[in-house]
């Protein structure tokens, strides 16, 4: 069994190293079309530039500078959003004489705050070389996904996941929350503000704006609509501290304000930044809410687990058996949830099957899924083996319940990946429309 266990480990490492190295082009705003378009050589000069794009732009964190071929910038004013379209972007011209003109765009999604730029030349009444016409998205900020923000992620959903499933838990399973739960939860809740911490610090530093200046921005509200809940939760974990004791009320209080951090991260992932949704100019709630359920399912069966294994300890006896029945009885539902809402959600963002072959996102999604198979199936091993004995054994359960951790551990990691990268559906959706646009984008996915 040790050697099992290794060999798990060994493979989970392995993954998390092959993962590093992956060059990761992930989701954006990024044009789908404009005045002028790419190469036009308009016979009037126009009074300003527009480009709409895929996702809407944050205006106060997005930039369009417009040169003539001495450098010289012909722009007047600001960016601003043109009224009825938040996903178009105009800026003002002085009078434009004869001569070529090069557009350089620089936005950040309001959607999921991720940062692009690129640039285009028209001509006013001169035509314009076909190897200037546009290129593509490009910026120090579109390269493989940095282990920062892995790490990030990854300690911000193990944060929630284990707080979520510790108040599973705590409240629920137990007849009367135990007491490693209270310091178990405190250092999820460390883990989740440090990943935090990072990823909000990340995508300021991609966006070039310091921590005053961001609270005006998409990335500001995000921020807050992330942390309330969390700070909710440490509020809530340092009056149990200070009181010395347990309450059901309020380990409700810190699994409630977990869910609502796992739904604020939803409402500003994938699910809510479809570039099919945008362009079809219909909603995404139905997204939102579906990835919810499946994160906040996820953290409580392997959060749970996490609290579960860390407070049954001791000889077995017959309340320990009742207690891995009452969790395994969640576990399931958990797991069912899991798989339901993982497929309505692939579905939704694969977009063909054969872009589980040949793009990123489909191989983090392929190996994602098979590692939920083997916790389903080391998951089953106990429920219908380990639980009915852990009345008189519990050696069997937590050697299970182990390299479950460990291969959830990996799950988290991919799952971390894969809300940078951008979903073949997206990127469909987007090459599409950039195709008819006249602007070809990267291969296998958009640019981050």
């Amino acid at each position: 069994m040790r050697r099992i266990r290794l060999s798990l480990l060994a493979a989970g490492l392995g993954l998390v190293a092959g993962v590093s190295f992956i060059e990761l082009a992930v989701a954006h705003s990024l044009p789908v079309s404009s005045t002028p378009t790419p190469g036009a050589n308009v016979p009037t000069a126009p009074g300003k530039v527009t480009i709409t794009f895929n996702e809407p732009p944050d205006p106060g964190l997005s930039a369009i500078a417009v040169i003539d071929a001495q450098g010289e910038s012909v722009t007047r004013g600001t960016v601003g959003v043109v009224a009825g379209a938040p996903d178009t972007l105009r800026v003002a011209l002085t009078a434009l004489g004869q001569g070529l003109y090069t557009v350089r765009w620089r936005v950040v999604s309001s959607v999921d705050g991720h940062a692009a730029a690129g640039s285009f030349v028209f001509g006013v009444g001169t035509a314009v070389p076909a190897a200037t016409t546009a290129s593509a998205p490009s910026g120090p900020d579109l390269s493989s996904v940095s282990p920062a923000a892995l790490i990030g992620r990854w300690l911000l959903y193990a944060g929630l996941f284990v707080l979520l499933g510790a108040a599973f838990v705590g409240n629920l399973i137990y007849r009367s929350p135990p007491a490693v739960i209270l310091p178990l939860s405190a250092l999820a809740w460390l883990a989740g503000a440090v990943g935090l911490a990072l990823v909000i610090g990340l995508q300021a530093a991609d966006a070039g704006v310091g921590p005053i200046q961001m609270l005006g921005t998409s990335i500001g509200r995000a921020a807050i609509l992330r942390a309330a809940p969390l700070l909710l939760a440490g509020i809530a974990l340092l009056v149990q501290w200070r009181q010395g004791r347990q309450t059901v009320r309020a380990l409700g209080t810190v699994g409630i304000a977990a869910a609502a951090a796992l739904l604020a991260d939803a409402a500003t992932s994938h699910a809510a930044g479809s570039a099919a949704s945008h362009i079809a100019g219909h909603g995404s709630h139905v997204d939102v809410f579906i990835q919810w359920l499946h994160v906040t399912a996820a953290g409580t069966w392997l959060g749970g687990l996490v609290a579960l294994l860390v407070s049954l300890q001791g000889l077995p006896s017959e309340e320990t058996g009742n207690i891995a029945r009452r969790f395994a009885i969640g576990a399931m539902i958990g797991i069912a949830v899991v798989v339901a809402t993982g497929l309505l959600r692939a579905i939704s963002e694969i977009g063909s099957v054969a872009n589980l072959a040949t793009t990123d996102f489909g191989h983090l999604l392929v190996a994602k899924s098979a590692l939920l198979l083997l916790l389903a199936v080391l998951g089953a091993i106990n429920h219908f083996r380990n639980v009915p004995a852990a009345g008189q054994f519990l050696r069997p359960l937590r050697r299970i319940g182990s390299m479950e951790l460990i291969v959830a551990a990996t799950v988290l990691l991919l799952s971390a990946s894969l809300v940078n990268v951008a979903p073949p559906g997206h990127a469909s959706a987007t090459s599409a429309a950039q195709s008819a646009y006249g602007q070809q984008p990267p291969p296998d996915a958009v640019a981050r």
